[in-house]
Protein backbone atom coordinates (compact mmCIF):
# COMPACT_ATOMS: atom_id res chain seq x y z
CA UNK A 1 0.00 0.00 0.00
CA UNK A 2 1.24 3.48 -0.87
CA UNK A 3 1.93 6.05 1.89
CA UNK A 4 1.14 9.11 -0.20
CA UNK A 5 -1.69 11.07 -1.73
CA UNK A 6 -1.87 13.07 -4.93
CA UNK A 7 -3.10 16.65 -4.76
CA UNK A 8 -5.25 18.90 -6.92
CA UNK A 9 -2.13 20.43 -8.54
CA UNK A 10 -0.51 17.02 -9.05
CA UNK A 11 1.88 17.11 -6.09
CA UNK A 12 2.73 13.94 -4.21
CA UNK A 13 2.45 14.17 -0.42
CA UNK A 14 4.21 11.34 1.41
CA UNK A 15 2.48 10.97 4.79
CA UNK A 16 5.55 9.44 6.44
CA UNK A 17 8.11 11.84 4.99
CA UNK A 18 6.37 15.01 3.75
CA UNK A 19 8.47 17.24 1.52
CA UNK A 20 7.97 20.98 2.15
CA UNK A 21 8.45 21.67 -1.57
CA UNK A 22 5.33 19.62 -2.34
CA UNK A 23 3.18 21.79 -0.04
CA UNK A 24 1.50 24.61 -2.00
CA UNK A 25 -1.22 27.03 -1.00
CA UNK A 26 -3.35 26.25 -4.06
CA UNK A 27 -3.80 22.64 -2.88
CA UNK A 28 -4.57 23.71 0.67
CA UNK A 29 -7.16 26.33 -0.36
CA UNK A 30 -8.82 24.03 -2.88
CA UNK A 31 -9.08 20.97 -0.65
CA UNK A 32 -10.20 22.85 2.48
CA UNK A 33 -12.89 24.69 0.50
CA UNK A 34 -14.36 21.34 -0.58
CA UNK A 35 -14.23 19.65 2.85
CA UNK A 36 -17.22 19.93 5.15
CA UNK A 37 -16.74 20.50 8.85
CA UNK A 38 -18.35 18.05 11.28
CA UNK A 39 -18.51 15.30 8.62
CA UNK A 40 -21.30 17.27 6.96
CA UNK A 41 -23.64 17.07 9.97
CA UNK A 42 -24.59 20.72 9.73
CA UNK A 43 -27.81 22.27 8.47
CA UNK A 44 -25.97 23.38 5.29
CA UNK A 45 -22.57 22.55 3.77
CA UNK A 46 -19.88 24.46 5.66
CA UNK A 47 -16.24 24.15 4.67
CA UNK A 48 -13.04 23.92 6.65
CA UNK A 49 -11.81 26.87 4.54
CA UNK A 50 -14.67 29.07 5.73
CA UNK A 51 -13.95 27.99 9.32
CA UNK A 52 -10.29 28.93 8.82
CA UNK A 53 -11.27 32.34 7.48
CA UNK A 54 -13.39 32.97 10.59
CA UNK A 55 -10.52 31.98 12.88
CA UNK A 56 -8.18 34.26 10.90
CA UNK A 57 -10.52 37.25 11.27
CA UNK A 58 -10.56 36.89 15.06
CA UNK A 59 -6.85 36.31 15.62
CA UNK A 60 -4.73 38.99 17.27
CA UNK A 61 -2.80 41.20 14.89
CA UNK A 62 0.27 39.41 13.62
CA UNK A 63 -1.16 35.89 13.94
CA UNK A 64 -3.78 36.05 11.18
CA UNK A 65 -1.82 33.70 8.93
CA UNK A 66 -1.66 31.10 11.70
CA UNK A 67 -5.43 31.37 12.05
CA UNK A 68 -5.94 30.88 8.34
CA UNK A 69 -3.56 27.92 8.18
CA UNK A 70 -4.30 26.20 11.49
CA UNK A 71 -6.11 23.27 9.83
CA UNK A 72 -3.93 23.11 6.70
CA UNK A 73 -2.89 19.48 7.32
CA UNK A 74 -6.54 18.53 6.80
CA UNK A 75 -6.12 19.48 3.13
CA UNK A 76 -4.03 16.33 2.80
CA UNK A 77 -5.49 14.12 5.55
CA UNK A 78 -9.19 15.14 5.65
CA UNK A 79 -11.07 16.55 8.60
CA UNK A 80 -11.84 13.86 11.16
CA UNK A 81 -14.24 14.71 13.94
CA UNK A 82 -12.27 15.23 17.17
CA UNK A 83 -13.65 12.21 19.08
CA UNK A 84 -12.58 9.89 16.24
CA UNK A 85 -9.24 11.65 15.82
CA UNK A 86 -8.51 11.04 19.51
CA UNK A 87 -8.83 7.28 18.89
CA UNK A 88 -6.50 7.26 15.88
CA UNK A 89 -3.01 7.50 17.35
CA UNK A 90 -1.17 7.00 14.04
CA UNK A 91 -3.38 9.67 12.45
CA UNK A 92 -2.48 12.18 15.17
CA UNK A 93 1.22 11.39 14.82
CA UNK A 94 1.13 11.80 11.03
CA UNK A 95 -0.98 14.98 11.35
CA UNK A 96 1.57 16.39 13.80
CA UNK A 97 4.43 15.63 11.43
CA UNK A 98 2.62 17.16 8.47
CA UNK A 99 1.58 20.22 10.50
CA UNK A 100 5.22 20.77 11.51
CA UNK A 101 6.29 20.67 7.84
CA UNK A 102 3.52 23.08 6.85
CA UNK A 103 4.39 25.43 9.73
CA UNK A 104 8.04 25.43 8.68
CA UNK A 105 7.14 25.89 5.00
CA UNK A 106 5.06 29.00 5.71
CA UNK A 107 6.90 30.29 8.83
CA UNK A 108 3.95 29.74 11.16
CA UNK A 109 4.37 29.76 14.92
CA UNK A 110 1.45 31.28 16.88
CA UNK A 111 -1.09 29.17 18.75
CA UNK A 112 -4.70 30.00 17.87
CA UNK A 113 -6.47 27.35 20.00
CA UNK A 114 -8.57 29.85 21.98
CA UNK A 115 -9.86 31.53 18.82
CA UNK A 116 -10.46 28.11 17.23
CA UNK A 117 -12.63 27.09 20.22
CA UNK A 118 -14.67 30.29 19.99
CA UNK A 119 -15.20 29.57 16.28
CA UNK A 120 -16.35 26.05 17.22
CA UNK A 121 -18.84 27.49 19.73
CA UNK A 122 -20.14 29.86 17.05
CA UNK A 123 -20.48 27.06 14.48
CA UNK A 124 -22.29 24.79 16.95
CA UNK A 125 -24.76 27.57 17.77
CA UNK A 126 -25.44 28.57 14.14
CA UNK A 127 -24.99 25.37 12.14
CA UNK A 128 -26.16 22.68 14.55
CA UNK A 129 -28.99 24.20 16.60
CA UNK A 130 -30.80 20.88 16.54
CA UNK A 131 -28.19 19.27 18.79
CA UNK A 132 -28.88 18.62 22.42
CA UNK A 133 -26.46 18.38 25.32
CA UNK A 134 -23.20 20.10 26.01
CA UNK A 135 -19.81 19.70 24.44
CA UNK A 136 -17.41 19.65 27.39
CA UNK A 137 -14.65 21.31 25.33
CA UNK A 138 -16.89 24.38 24.98
CA UNK A 139 -17.61 24.87 28.68
CA UNK A 140 -17.10 28.56 29.42
CA UNK A 141 -16.28 29.36 25.76
CA UNK A 142 -18.25 32.30 24.35
CA UNK A 143 -19.21 32.22 20.66
CA UNK A 144 -18.46 35.20 18.47
CA UNK A 145 -21.23 37.76 17.91
CA UNK A 146 -21.23 37.14 14.16
CA UNK A 147 -23.61 34.63 12.59
CA UNK A 148 -22.18 31.88 10.41
CA UNK A 149 -23.75 31.86 6.96
CA UNK A 150 -22.22 29.10 4.81
CA UNK A 151 -20.67 30.28 1.55
CA UNK A 152 -20.17 28.38 -1.72
CA UNK A 153 -16.90 26.49 -1.92
CA UNK A 154 -15.64 28.58 -4.86
CA UNK A 155 -16.02 31.77 -2.82
CA UNK A 156 -14.23 30.20 0.14
CA UNK A 157 -11.34 29.07 -2.05
CA UNK A 158 -10.93 32.52 -3.60
CA UNK A 159 -11.14 34.27 -0.21
CA UNK A 160 -8.66 31.81 1.32
CA UNK A 161 -6.11 32.47 -1.45
CA UNK A 162 -6.57 36.25 -1.22
CA UNK A 163 -6.19 36.19 2.56
CA UNK A 164 -3.07 34.06 2.27
CA UNK A 165 -1.49 36.47 -0.21
CA UNK A 166 -2.37 39.41 2.05
CA UNK A 167 -0.90 37.91 5.24
CA UNK A 168 1.93 35.76 3.85
CA UNK A 169 5.26 36.50 5.53
CA UNK A 170 7.29 33.89 3.66
CA UNK A 171 8.19 33.43 0.04
CA UNK A 172 5.80 30.98 -1.66
CA UNK A 173 4.72 29.69 -5.06
CA UNK A 174 1.38 31.51 -4.86
CA UNK A 175 0.14 31.95 -8.44
CA UNK A 176 -3.28 33.55 -7.76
Amino acid sequence: MENWTQTFTGKKIDFLNPDPEQIVIEDIAHALSLQNRFNGHTKAPYSVAQHSLMVMRHCPEGSELEGLMHDAAEAYMSDLVSPLKALCHDYREIEGRLTAVINARFSLSANVKEVDLRALATERRDLMPHLVGNWSCLEGVAPFAETVIPMPWEVCEMMFLKAFKFYDRAECDCKK
